[in-house]
């Protein structure tokens, strides 16, 4: 499922996303032997807080978006980002519709990896970040699940943990973090492929990016 928490500079995100095909109607979940992406859902957390925050809301299930490749800009945004992070960042927060784009697919999610992780060993920073997080995440795995992919920017980290068997419903990366660097705006979709069960995962480490914004998809 994905599951996004932070706060809308506009718009509250305390409500449940409906699902991309059918606007305010939820659509039955998947079935073991079925593959689908949910949609995303969103919890807030509270205003001007960084560490007490409620756990992901309830999902509900949407058919997964065509696969689209991700136009990167030219030039980052704001100098401080990365080029391949920079699509992703808005004043106050993470751009709400980037991030449900890249998430729901599997093409986009892949490139945009790799072009992070190919900008971040040039970057001393982005370089430090993506080694402290991973460490951080991979303390935190079970023995069953492994991180397939991951990588970070000054401000936005992403990857994936596959294992072998269904995640628990309510199963966050959020729950990983420790408490010298809180994981803001995260956003995190399940998806079946094969055998193989995967969450992939956008989130912020800046404090200042701890919110979505733009509008839910409809």
């Amino acid at each position: 499922m994905i599951q996004k928490r932070g706060m809308l500079a506009a718009i509250s995100f305390a409500a449940l996303l409906q699902t991309a095909c059918s606007v305010g109607e939820a659509v039955t979940p998947p079935t073991s032997h079925e593959s689908q992406v949910p949609s995303p859902t969103r919890s807030t957390e509270t205003e001007g807080t960084a560490v007490h925050r409620p756990q992901p809301q309830t999902a509900r299930y949407a058919k997964p978006l065509s696969s689209t490749s991700i136009q990167l800009p030219a030039e980052p945004a704001d100098p401080r980002h990365l080029t391949a992070e920079a699509t992703f960042v808005q004043k106050g927060g993470l751009a709400s519709d980037e991030v449900e784009l890249v998430l729901l697919s599997r093409e986009a999610f892949a490139g945009t990896v790799e072009a992070l992780e190919q900008e971040s060993v040039r970057s001393i920073e982005a370089h430090d970040i993506t080694r402290y997080v991973r460490n951080v995440i991979d303390r935190g795995l079970t023995s069953d699940m492994r991180l397939s992919s991951f990588s970070c920017g000054v401000s936005v980290c992403m990857g994936s943990v596959q294992k072998g068997s269904e995640f628990a419903m309510n199963w966050s990366i959020a729950q990983l973090e420790d408490d010298a660097l809180q994981f803001h705006a995260v956003a995190q979709t399940m998806e079946k492929m094969g055998g193989v069960y995967e969450n992939r995962f956008v989130f912020s480490t800046n404090p200042e990016l701890r919110n979505f914004v733009g509008p839910l998809s409809q």
